[in-house]
């Protein structure tokens, strides 16, 4: 049965019965209009559904970047096995003929999640602005072997080294030049963490299969990064776990004792092997490598040849005062250090008198004569990068030897 009643709301009662009989009603339904006013229900349905499409997109957003940020690291971890395919050695001086670095297994750095106490110096896209504009304002210097130009690009041992090639262009016009800088890409961003100036970043770089470490420097805010070192990484090295770029790596003091030995010893020690000898107590203290070993053989050849010619021939290494040393993720340091290299040849003088010394190019162009009765001393810059461990031997792992020049006296 169905009743529908309009008068007066509120003033009428109803009574629902039956025949007497327990079940006879079974169900009763009321309905009534609800006359209540909802004006905002559109507009916040509306809005609801704005911020479900406002979400939906965020998440689509984070998920993408999330993406993008995996496919970057798979990218940097492709690119570090890469370089393990090329690697590449020492810069050749043509006075000492240094031989190759033979391969062994290359760098592979990989990031790592430590956190730091200072803030990355650089970030990834900052490093590779930088590096692109010192990479090509040093060509540019080198090109035309304008040191006014090279200053504002380089510092320390890169612009010495850089600066005596270029005096050394002027007389020796064939002269090899030092290697452009790596700019294809970089393979690690290792640069320090830091919230003061001055300020230094590494990185790994790679371009044609020439792999480097460059040290750069700024020295306060205002002043561009200049490249500090130049270091080509030899073919076989074998990188440890290295700070992830956004947090950046701990600077090291020269004397610093968490390792097998501090920094400043490590390149002493390698200058004192280059000059005693693979048998010193200095060399057993490195792991072997093709740059020392060529460096003794060159030694030996060069001393049969003099005394062949009834001449000497004496060696000297010098440590520079110049370092960088920076903490791994882990335990171990990498340190860029300087060595300054002499090889003196001498006359034979007996009896009051004395032999006389052929000179080869560069020499002769560099003393301004083929000929001489003087001792002839060749110098050269070795900028040498090592890898300090807590414990074990330290072993050289790059390194860029110029010529500085020569001369008779």
């Amino acid at each position: 049965m169905e009743l529908e009643w309009n008068d007066e709301a509120n003033r009428t009662g109803f009574l629902v019965a039956g025949d007497g009989e327990a079940g006879a009603v079974k169900s009763v339904t009321l309905t009534w209009p609800n006359h209540a006013d909802t004006p905002w229900a559109l507009p916040l349905m509306i809005i609801g559904g704005v911020l479900f499409v406002i979400g939906v997109v965020l998440l689509f957003l984070g998920a993408n970047n999330s993406k993008k940020e995996a496919n970057r690291r798979k990218a940097r971890q492709e690119r570090r096995r890469k370089l393990a395919e090329y690697g590449t050695a020492f810069a050749v001086v043509p006075v000492l003929a240094l031989s190759a670095c033979g391969p062994e297994e290359l760098p592979k750095p990989e990031p790592s999640e430590a956190p730091s106490s200072a803030a990355a110096g650089v970030t990834d896209d900052q490093a590779k602005r930088i590096l692109d504009s010192v990479a090509a304002d040093v060509e540019a210097a080198d090109k035309k072997t304008d040191k006014k130009a090279l200053v504002e690009r380089a510092a320390g041992p890169a612009l010495k080294q850089r600066e005596d090639l270029y005096k050394v262009k002027d007389d020796v016009e064939d002269q090899k030049m030092a290697p452009e800088v790596a700019s294809e890409e970089i393979v690690a961003n290792y640069t320090s963490a830091t919230d003061a100036w001055p300020r230094v970043t590494s990185l790994i770089t790679s371009a044609g299969g020439n792999s480097q470490l460059l040290v750069l420097t700024q020295e306060d805010p205002r002043s561009n990064y200049k490249l500090w070192s130049q270091t080509q990484l030899t073919a076989g090295t074998k990188l440890p776990e290295l700070p992830d770029s956004r947090q950046g790596a701990k600077m090291l003091e020269p004397g610093s004792k968490d390792f097998v030995t501090t920094p400043e010893k490590a390149v002493a020690d390698y200058a004192k092997a280059l000059g005693s000898g693979a048998d010193s107590k200095e060399a057993k203290k490195f792991e072997s490598d093709d740059f020392s070993k060529s460096i003794w053989k060159n030694q030996k050849d060069q001393k049969a040849s003099a005394e062949e010619g009834k001449a000497e021939v004496d060696y000297k290494y010098t440590p520079g005062k110049e370092l960088v040393a920076q903490g791994t993720a882990g335990d171990a340091a990498i340190v860029t250090g300087v060595i300054d290299a002499e090889s003196t040849i001498s006359p034979e003088s007996k009896e009051g008198r004395t032999g006389t010394l052929s000179l080869s190019s560069p020499q002769k162009e560099l003393v301004g004569s083929a000929t001489t009765k003087e001792p002839v001393t060749t110098k050269t810059t070795q900028v040498l990068t090592f890898l300090v461990p807590k414990d074990g031997k330290v072993k050289l792992i790059g390194g860029l030897e110029t010529l500085a020049g020569a001369e008779a006296g």
